[in-house]
C-alpha cells in the first residue's frame, strides 16, 4: 500500500512538472512586452504568472510574429499554463479575455485602443495546465481579426487573460453582446469594472503595406540572457540563505563561548570542585540549548539553496 502510494506520487509530481511554465519562461512573456512597448504604451506594468498558448488554424504563433490578415481571420484557440505554485487558476477561477490593438510601437495612445475581441465570464476546463477556455456567455464583442491601415506600420494585436473578481460590473456600453469592434480606452475598462491586472498575455504583429510612420525602436528578446539573469537571481538567493545559515552557526558558536566563560568566572567565587562541575554543566546546557536552533536555521536554509537551484 505505501509502495503504491509513493508511485502515485511520484507520477502526480512528474504530471504536476510537465504542466507548469519555468520562471525563464515568465521572464520571456513580461520582457517582450517590455521590449515591443506594450509596456507602457498598453499597460502600466505587467507581471504575469501564467503563459498563453495561442494557435490560429493548428499552427502556434510566437511573442511578435508577423502575421498576415487571413492567418488571423479566425478566432484562435488559447491555452492557460500557469508558472509553478500560482494561484487562482482552479475551477472556480473566473476571467475575463480581450483582444486589444495600441497600434505601433510609440503610436499616441490618448484617442484609445481598438478592442477587437471582448467575452466575460470565462472558465478554465481541464484537471491540470495546459486548460483550455470555456466561453461560457456570448461575448461583449465577438472576435474580429486584424485589418491595420496600410502604411501603418506593424500594429501589435494584444490578448489578455485578466482574473474577473465576483464584484466585476461591466461598464455601461460594454455589458451586453453585439457591440462592434471599435476605440476605447482599455485601462479605463479595466479601473471601472473592477478587473485585476492581467495574469497572462500574448502579442503578435500585422501589417498592410509600406510604413509611412516610424515606429519607435524595439529590441529582441534574447532568452539566453533572461535564463544568466534568472540564474543569478537564483544564486542571490541561495547566497542569502547561506550566509544566513553561516550567521545561524557563528550565534551557536558564540553563545557556546559565552557560557564557558561565565562558568570560568563562576569558579572563583565557590570552591574547585563545585565551580568545576557548574562550569561543566553549565557549557553542556548553553550549548545544547543553543544547537537544535541553529540546526533549524541551517536545515531551513538548506530547503532555500536546493530550491533556488
Amino acid at each position: 500500500m505505501i509502495a503504491t502510494s509513493v508511485v502515485f506520487s511520484l507520477l502526480s509530481a512528474a504530471a504536476y512538472a510537465q504542466s507548469t511554465v519555468s520562471a525563464v519562461d515568465i521572464a520571456a512573456e513580461q520582457a517582450n512586452f517590455e521590449q515591443s512597448l506594450i509596456v507602457p504604451d498598453l499597460l502600466a506594468e505587467f507581471n504575469p504568472t501564467a503563459v498563453l498558448a495561442v494557435t490560429y488554424d493548428g499552427s502556434q504563433a510566437t511573442y511578435g510574429q508577423n502575421l498576415t490578415i487571413s492567418q488571423v481571420a479566425s478566432q484562435p484557440n488559447i491555452t492557460v499554463t500557469p508558472e509553478s505554485g500560482a494561484s487562482g487558476f482552479d475551477s472556480d477561477a473566473t476571467f475575463t479575455v480581450a483582444m486589444v490593438d495600441p497600434s505601433y510601437a510609440g503610436a499616441d495612445q490618448s484617442a484609445g485602443q481598438t478592442r477587437h475581441w471582448l467575452t466575460n465570464n470565462v472558465k478554465l476546463i481541464g484537471s491540470a495546465a495546459p486548460y483550455s477556455l470555456n466561453y461560457t456567455t456570448e461575448a461583449i464583442t465577438a472576435y474580429g481579426g486584424p485589418y491595420p491601415a496600410s502604411g501603418d506600420g506593424p500594429h501589435r494585436y494584444t490578448i489578455l487573460l485578466l482574473p474577473q473578481p465576483e464584484n466585476f460590473t461591466a461598464p455601461a456600453g460594454l455589458d451586453t453582446p453585439g457591440v462592434q469592434i471599435s476605440t476605447f480606452d482599455f485601462a479605463e475598462y479595466v479601473s471601472s469594472s473592477g478587473l485585476e491586472q492581467p495574469v497572462a498575455g500574448f502579442y503578435y504583429q500585422v501589417e498592410q503595406g509600406v510604413a509611412t510612420v516610424t515606429p519607435s525602436a524595439t529590441s529582441a528578446v534574447v532568452t539566453s540572457t533572461l535564463a544568466a539573469a534568472v540564474g543569478a537571481t537564483s544564486s542571490s538567493a541561495a547566497a542569502s540563505s547561506a550566509a544566513a545559515s553561516s550567521a545561524a552557526v557563528s550565534g551557536s558558536s558564540a553563545s557556546h563561548a559565552a557560557s564557558s566563560k561565565a562558568a570560568s568566572s563562576s569558579s572563583h567565587a565557590a570552591s574547585a570542585s563545585a565551580a568545576a562541575t557548574s562550569a561543566v554543566n553549565g557549557a553542556s546546557s548553553s550549548f545544547g540549548a543553543s544547537l537544535p536552533g541553529a540546526l533549524v536555521a541551517l536545515v531551513g536554509a538548506g530547503v532555500g539553496i536546493a530550491f533556488a537551484l
